[in-house]
């Protein structure tokens, strides 16, 4: 009978927190390795670490019917993977439950953030919000829960109504340019270019900008670094600030799905 082996790529401290989680639950695990050996009568589950970008050099070593755990994967080598070695390909991030904890997470590493870069209390700081997704709402709720006076602005009609349970006003992309020099924080949470040379030269002087999205990412950092502006990017944050509670989320997902 085949056995299951559990391949961990322990690139982050969430992965070695998964790594340590299943040995605890006695289950058979080995680092990911350019040692490694794969046994063909045993079944293999690789977690990738949700940073790792797998390579075509990576995925020719996962052996045939293996199951692999990944985040954003390129599609040529998912179909690679899926075509040539039959292995099921798994985006962590398309079990629902898990990407809303690890949204509020990251929203939890932003407070942290707008705390540390900005010289006014919480109450008296005026933020907006790009992005309306899940990490846009999460993080417009934290600091408005802790009176921050919030907007949100999406480009997504399905976003704009649910938006307003969480920001005193939202806005369409479109109509940001007359209201940018208002704020105190900006924080960017989609992936597409929204603040250019043109937008930044806009903001307050003192405005704090956020960028949350990998890349491209929604800010233009060289100009922003020209122009003088106190930006942070802050990608990874559920694996920096709360590693071991994220590998227990996506533990717990990778264990319910397989």
């Amino acid at each position: 009978m085949s056995r299951w082996v559990f391949v961990i790529d322990c690139s982050d401290k969430r992965n070695e927190y998964m790594y340590s989680m299943l040995i605890k639950r006695s289950c058979i695990v080995t680092k990911l390795s350019q040692y490694n050996v794969f046994g063909a009568e045993d079944k293999h589950i690789f977690l990738f670490a949700p940073a790792t970008r797998l390579t075509q050099e990576t995925a020719k070593v996962i052996p045939n019917n293996s199951i692999v755990f990944c985040a954003n994967c390129l599609t040529c080598i998912k179909e690679f993977l899926q075509e040539e070695r039959e292995v099921e390909v798994i985006d962590y991030f398309d079990d629902e439950p898990l990407a809303v904890r690890n949204a509020i997470l990251t929203a939890e590493g932003a407070l942290g953030a707008v705390i540390a870069k900005t010289d006014k209390a919480l109450g008296g700081l005026s933020v907006l919000v790009l992005g309306g997704g899940r990490v846009g709402k999460a993080t417009a709720k934290i600091l408005q829960s802790n009176g921050s006076n919030v907007s949100i602005a999406t480009r997504r009609n399905d976003e704009y109504a649910l938006a307003s349970l969480f920001a005193s006003q939202v806005y369409r992309f479109s109509e940001i340019d007359h209201i940018l020099h208002d704020f105190d924080v900006v924080i960017n949470t989609v992936p597409v270019r929204i603040l250019g040379r043109e937008r930044l030269a806009m903001l307050k002087k003192n405005c704090f900008v956020l960028e949350l999205s990998s890349q491209p990412g929604g800010v233009d950092i060289t100009e922003a670094e020209l122009l003088g502006i106190n930006i942070q990017v802050y990608l990874g944050i559920p694996g920096k600030i709360a590693p071991k509670t994220a590998a227990e989320l996506l533990l717990d997902s990778v264990l319910s799905r397989i």
